[in-house]
């Protein structure tokens, strides 16, 4: 019996869409109507839907750390209008 070339895309098409869309459901930092809304866009447009979605939501799964350390560490040493670290607000 020979299988026809369509019928591996097919096979294939549904195995892309049904782990892509696992791992959009499985992603915590999506809204509920963003989960959904995605995995439709993944099975409206299969194999372009599927790819990009996929590769988007992977970009977003970076090291948190690349920002730049001195952004919001919560050191206000040497800041015009900074906090003090005696706490208090005396004005002369």
């Amino acid at each position: 019996m020979e299988i026809s070339y369509v019928y591996v895309a097919i096979g294939v098409l549904f195995l892309l869409n049904t782990l892509v869309s696992f791992y959009i459901a499985k992603r915590d930092d999506l809204e509920k109507f963003q989960i959904y809304s995605q995995i439709i866009i993944v099975w409206l447009i299969p194999f372009v839907g599927g790819m990009v979605l996929w590769l988007f939501n992977r970009s977003h799964d970076g090291p948190a750390n690349t920002i730049n350390s001195e952004f919001g560490s919560g050191d206000n040493k040497g800041h015009m209008g900074g906090y003090s670290d005696s706490g208090s607000s005396s004005s002369d």
